[in-house]
């Protein structure tokens, strides 16, 4: 119990640290001067303090989270977890943006805090330690649930083609998905490291540690190229909580269906969705304050100086 509380701790550090670095990021580059940028600019940002401790978090120390949640409390609970992180983004923006929080944004962060608690007290843990991997049946699962989600990643994708007035909407849905894939096998890729590190040296868990790890690596790149793309299309604060849809829901299938776990408690299952659901809907509320942050990305500025 205590492991799994601790479990529960590394996911909230996760979206934290996650968020702490993108706040210190944009606020250095918030605090430089558009006139003042030029293409050596990067490289002026890595000899910033402050911008490089951001970067630390926001790439090193919350993968160090995100493994530790994923050994824990596996992938059902960790990316409602890491919503937690909204809360940091909401009020480092009020330091950015120079813009008070407001009442709904207010009760968009009760709302995430209501709904981690929900998460904790739901009990849906994968302990990925211990859950065997290599078990023919959950493989054919995993393969059916990979297969389902590449179909729909494709089919959006051909309508972001040929649609552009839902292409936006669609790259975001995209980006979602593919943000579902990296947390789905990064617990192959945590449960293959657990083994290999016990002293169960197989090709299988080496096999499975290769291939998750890449995967998960992809996966990430592509979700977040794919929203990148997305901001050109739709305005952010309507595309990132539409890519919240995706990364929220898709854990609620795998607890029950890929896993094939009973829950807990008859309450565990109720938690998880109305988690999801405020969740979803603080996401909506706190959409905003994201996306005045990515309004001062790095690649934003540095293009509108070429």
């Amino acid at each position: 119990m205590i492991e799994y509380f601790i479990g529960i701790l590394m996911g909230v550090a996760w979206g934290a640290t996650n968020n702490i670095g993108m706040v210190l990021e944009k606020y250095v580059i918030n605090q430089i001067p558009l006139e003042e940028r030029s293409k050596a600019f990067f490289k002026n940002l890595i000899k910033n303090k402050i911008w490089v401790i951001g970067f630390i978090f926001d790439i090193g120390v919350s993968s160090i989270f995100f493994i530790l949640g994923q050994l824990l409390v596996g992938p059902t609970l960790l990316p409602g977890l890491g919503a937690s992180g909204l809360i940091i983004m909401a009020i480092g923006s009020t330091i950015i943006v120079k813009e008070k929080i407001k009442g709904m944004e207010i009760i968009a962060v009760i709302s995430l805090i209501v709904a981690i608690f929900l998460l904790g007290f739901s009990g849906l843990l994968i302990e990925v330690t211990n859950y065997d991997f290599s078990d023919e049946s959950f493989l054919i699962r995993s393969a059916v649930f990979l297969g389902i989600i590449f179909s729909l990643i494709l089919i959006f994708e051909l309508t972001q083609k040929k649609s552009l007035q839902f292409r936006g909407l669609s790259l975001a849905i995209i980006a979602g998905l593919w943000a579902m894939i990296q947390n789905f096998v990064m617990a192959f890729f945590t449960a293959a490291i657990s083994k290999v590190t016990s002293g169960s040296i197989e090709l299988i868990w080496i096999y499975m540690m290769i291939i998750g790890g890449v995967l998960a690596f992809l996966s990430l790149a592509i979700s977040i190229a794919r929203m990148q793309v997305g901001f050109r299309y739709t305005d952010a604060h309507l595309a990132i909580p539409v890519r919240e849809i995706p990364t929220q829901v898709g854990p609620a299938f795998l607890y029950v269906i890929v896993f094939a776990l009973t829950p807990p408690t008859p309450y565990s299952i109720p938690f998880l969705y109305i988690s999801i659901v405020l969740i979803i809907i603080s996401t909506f509320v706190l959409g905003k304050r994201q996306a005045q942050l990515e309004k001062i990305d790095l690649i934003e500025e540095i293009d509108e100086l070429i």
